[in-house]
């Protein structure tokens, strides 16, 4: 089932690294997304070190009870470990590309709880062992996340094959009770989930979930790289109300015209909005994961 259609967010994706040359204002917007009341905020600082200023968000955020996911580089944590222990997020991620550097990570340093594992074309074939690994070691948290495609990065889906050979292989697998895995892509959670819909039903771009990039540009969700507003020149409030989010998401509420003879379109409903624009350039086009 499809979740409700909100008036305002309850999940923000902040990048903050790399850092711009002049970054935004990075205590005005952390203001801004405690006055949005939403629920959980996921901050990505994945650089060769951890801005400073992350960490004053992270008291601001504990402060109002907000609850934070930070995924940072493996080896930026170390100098700013006992800082982030002062204000620590709810859950702290480690981004990891393969499996040969998790094995090598484990056991992760507490308060670490598990990983990030963005996909591309050089380690998705992992991903059946990634899952086993944690399942087995007694990591807490896998998360596959979304693609950023804020600078005309190519959008990337794993093959119609690929997918199967991911669903074979994980077949007759059932992971430990202990282990949340989690797939942005839709195509990838039927690949792990056969038997599970699609926990969020369709597309959540500017309806539960915003983005903001490391200058402060907001979008619906960091694989749909329209920009909504600018946070050195709007309030987060007024980028949220606003009408070029409402009328964006308006639009994402009916699917793609290719998809109308799809006997699947009611279960996947156009599945990732954002890469099918991108990758065919209208709104109209089916979302090139599914095939």
């Amino acid at each position: 089932m499809s979740l409700p259609e909100l008036s305002t967010p309850i999940r923000i994706y902040w990048d903050l690294t790399p850092l711009p040359a002049v970054p935004p204002d990075h205590e005005k917007i952390v203001a801004g997304v405690i006055e949005l009341k939403i629920l959980i905020l996921d901050i990505t600082a994945t650089g060769s070190t951890i801005p400073t200023s992350c960490l004053k968000i992270l008291e601001k955020c504990t402060a109002a009870r907000l609850g934070v996911t930070l995924t940072v580089s493996p080896a930026a944590y170390p100098a700013q470990a006992e800082l982030l222990a002062l204000a620590p997020p709810n859950v702290l991620l480690f981004e990891v590309t393969g499996i040969d550097t998790l094995r090598a990570l484990f056991p992760l340093p507490q308060p670490v709880s598990g990983v990030s594992f963005p996909l591309g074309g050089h380690n998705w074939e992992q991903i059946p062992d990634v899952i086993h690994f944690c399942s087995k070691n007694g990591i807490k948290h896998l998360v596959f996340p979304m693609q950023r495609l804020y600078r005309g990065e190519v959008p990337f889906y794993i093959p119609a094959s690929g997918l199967k050979e991911i669903s074979d292989a994980l077949s007759t697998f059932s992971s430990a009770p202990g282990l949340s895995v989690t797939a942005h892509d839709p195509f990838v959670w039927r690949a792990i989930f056969p038997l599970s819909p699609f926990p969020e039903g369709r597309c959540q771009a500017a309806n539960t979930m915003l983005s903001i990039d490391q200058e402060g540009v907001v979008y619906p969700c960091p694989v749909m790289p329209v920009p909504l507003g600018n946070l050195k020149e709007m309030t987060l409030m007024e980028i949220a109300k606003g009408e070029q989010k409402r009328a964006l998401r308006s639009r994402l509420l009916s699917l793609p015209g290719e998809c109308a003879e799809c006997p699947d379109a009611q279960s996947c409903k156009g599945g990732c909005r954002g890469r099918g624009e991108r990758v065919y350039g209208t709104w109209e086009a089916f979302d090139p994961g599914c095939k």
